[in-house]
């Protein structure tokens, strides 16, 4: 039963982040031409958190926050940028929309639209897009690449909290206590450490938008951080080196190498000490020779290990490479969208975790 409210969970949180970062972007903006698709998923994504903590802000605040609050709002973004975009007022946009839809309704209840030919027509569009999406070699082997980046990012990922529910954890509890405040409209700082409330308004979100449990969210949702770091490692040096198998590769080395049931499959886990006499002696045995039961070895950085435990830190590294990248672009392009796509990633990753700003 377990396993099947978490596949139940995983699939809302999917559903969730692709309405709030794919679905409603597309319905109030169309992609600018400087940013391919992935850009544009990491410039919405470091938007959407931004915009996301403004209106958690403002809704805590005046206690407001809830399900239906959450639809007016994104249904206002999008009239009021399809408005803007459009050069006219949100008043005609709401009037054509509704307008639309009676002479929808009307045509259908009057015969005039045969639903089952336009779903046929529908699917028939939809293979023949799909067949010339797929038509090349190189389109199968990007396609299948990163199924399998994604497959290799999540299985080590969602084996740990599929294997047990993951309660012992106290950063479980903790966030937990922190959003119910926050639902509550009580706007407190917690004793017990940094928990800032960008990535609650995040989870409050996709709470709201699918009924997800808050127990399972918290207990999935730092796996499903940990396969979109690794697509944005992919995806990062992809574009460096301008070699779609090499940013492949890039992501299923670091998809077993970072995160998971047990840290590291193939290369062991992490071993975290303020002794620098005791990190000495653990760097200079081999690594066969290190005993199990006082640890693991980390042969990359700890910052990156512990996933499903620190959430904030978490989500905030998913936005790490994508900022660089953004940085990189604007300096040689002067873009305007790539400033902006590098501003809003850093504002993202502080309304997430101040914390780590300065050191990532």
């Amino acid at each position: 039963m377990y396993v099947l409210l978490g596949i139940d969970t995983v699939v809302r949180i999917a559903a969730a982040l692709l309405i709030l970062f794919v679905l409603v972007p597309a319905l109030a903006y169309r992609r600018p031409r400087e940013l391919d698709r992935m850009e544009w998923f990491w410039w919405c994504f470091a938007a959407g958190c931004v915009l996301l903590t403004l209106f958690g802000q403002l809704a805590t605040l005046v206690n407001i926050a809830a399900a239906p609050t959450l639809f007016v709002a994104l249904a206002a973004f999008i009239v009021i940028v399809r408005a803007r975009t459009r050069q006219t007022t949100p008043v005609a946009i709401i009037r054509n929309g509704v307008r639309a839809v009676v002479l929808s309704v009307l045509n259908i209840l009057e015969g005039r639209v045969n639903l089952a030919r336009r779903m046929r027509r529908v699917a028939r569009h939809s293979r023949r897009f799909f067949a010339r999406t797929f038509a090349t070699n190189s389109a199968r082997f990007a396609a299948g690449g990163w199924a399998t980046v994604g497959v290799l990012a999540a299985i080590p990922r969602f084996y740990r909290p599929f294997a047990t529910a993951n309660l012992g954890f106290s950063d479980t509890y903790v966030h937990l206590y922190l959003m119910r405040l926050l639902e509550e409209g009580r706007q407190v700082d917690p004793a017990w450490g940094p928990y800032p409330r960008g990535m609650h308004f995040l989870l409050l979100a996709i709470e709201q938008l699918t009924n997800v449990d808050a127990i399972l969210l918290m207990n999935f949702f730092g796996a499903a951080a940990g396969v979109l770091i690794v697509l944005a490692v992919a995806d990062t040096a992809r574009r460096l080196t301008k070699s779609l198998a090499a940013g492949l590769l890039a992501g299923a080395i670091f998809a077993t190498m970072i995160g998971g049931a047990h840290q590291y499959f193939l290369f062991g886990g992490s071993i975290a000490t303020m002794d620098p006499i005791e990190g000495h002696s653990f760097v200079g045995m081999p690594f066969g020779a290190i005993p199990p039961t006082n640890g693991e070895f980390d042969v990359l950085l700890t910052v990156f290990q512990r996933q499903t435990a620190t959430l904030p830190q978490e989500l905030a590294l998913v936005l790490l490479l994508p900022a660089i990248w953004f940085l990189l672009r604007s300096l040689r392009e002067r873009s305007r969208w790539t400033l902006s796509g590098f501003l809003f990633s850093t504002a993202a990753i502080a309304a997430i975790h101040p914390g780590v700003v300065v050191p990532l």
